[in-house]
């Protein structure tokens, strides 16, 4: 009796020892998951704060069985290399711009549709009544990847070393730096200037050394990556508001407990709106700072030139995209 009290003793200790080796232990028995996250935005930036937002949420509410570790300023890659880390499980969590999901999920190319969004707050109750559900499902169908967060930025514009942008004709022969996005680099060609797609951690050098003209983006970004720098024209075309998606590996996110999951998704939220917020609110100060820097801003009233040009995007599109999905955004 007692040698087999000794038995059952001994296997007891070496599950105990086997449990707990299983991963890193915090507390009595708690397993601390680590998530790195990942973004191509600066310190102190929109997509940053953001991600600054949800690490502080996880960590504070999973009394640290979340633990989240931040790599900002593409020190992981860029949004492309985002997606094989979500993927693989090397990155759990990054912001993503939707033009490159785009690429794995067809469904994505509604944002890359210029004029498709009336303004930012039309943009995310969209989203929010359902059809941010219905593209997170399609992405983690086709990449296994699944989005907890719509970060809407404010629209994007075009800057140049050339000169301003006022009428469509103002495109025609422009060499204009573009994420890898087809109905982006189509919008381009009907606009008759030459498109030229680049990830973003490359934008800065191909303006310096003249690979590109021009690019397209939001203030906030020209601002935080200095691009002031080596631009001089801002033109308010405010032809594309594109949010990006803060994303988790499906894998991942399906391996936590059911409590665990919940704090993500709420977390996720709360930190896109966060995001979204201060975009919105700072882009006056913003082009306050790029006058300064020597940056010359028109503002365009009348868009009917480019929209003129752009009109049949929708149609051509239609099929990859889905009808119902563009006209969620029409209606």
């Amino acid at each position: 009796m007692k040698r087999t009290a000794g038995l059952v003793l001994v296997i007891l200790l070496v599950v105990s020892s086997v449990a707990f080796a299983g991963g890193k232990q915090e507390g009595a028995g708690a397993k601390v998951y680590t998530l790195k996250v990942a973004s191509v935005g600066a310190p102190g930036d929109s997509l940053t704060i953001a991600l600054d937002t949800f690490i502080e949420g996880i960590n504070r509410r999973s009394n640290g069985a979340l633990k989240g570790e931040a790599f900002y300023s593409s020190q992981l890659g860029a949004h492309r290399d985002y997606i094989d880390g979500l993927q693989m499980d090397s990155i759990q969590v990054a912001e993503i711009a939707t033009s490159v999901l785009a690429t794995v999920e067809s469904k994505f190319m509604v944002f890359d549709l210029p004029y498709i969004s009336r303004n930012e707050q039309h943009q995310v109750d969209v989203l929010n009544k359902g059809m941010g559900d219905v593209l997170s499902d399609a992405l983690v169908k086709t990449a296994n990847i699944k989005v907890i967060g719509w970060l809407v930025r404010t629209p994007r514009n075009v800057y140049s070393a050339k000169g301003p942008i006022n009428t469509a004709a103002d495109f025609r022969g422009l060499k204009i730096r573009t994420m890898e996005s087809p109905p982006m680099i189509r919008a381009m060609q009907l606009l008759e200037a030459k498109a030229t797609p680049i990830p973003a951690n490359e934008r800065y050098m191909a303006l310096q050394t003249g690979v590109v003209d021009a690019a397209e983006n939001n203030s906030g970004e020209i601002l935080s990556k200095k691009e002031y720098e080596v631009t001089k024209y801002l033109s308010k075309t405010s032809h594309i508001i594109q949010p990006n998606a803060i994303c988790i590996g499906n894998k991942f996110f399906e391996s936590l407990p059911a409590d665990l999951k919940t704090i993500i998704l709420e977390e996720g939220r709360k930190a896109a709106d966060v995001g979204t917020r201060n975009d919105i609110d700072k882009v006056g100060a913003v082009e306050v700072e790029l006058k300064k820097a020597g940056m010359q801003i028109n503002d365009i009233p009348d868009k009917s030139s480019f929209s003129r040009k752009l009109a049949p995007l929708y149609n051509e599109y239609e099929a990859k995209i889905g009808k119902d999905l563009i006209e969620a955004f029409l209606k």
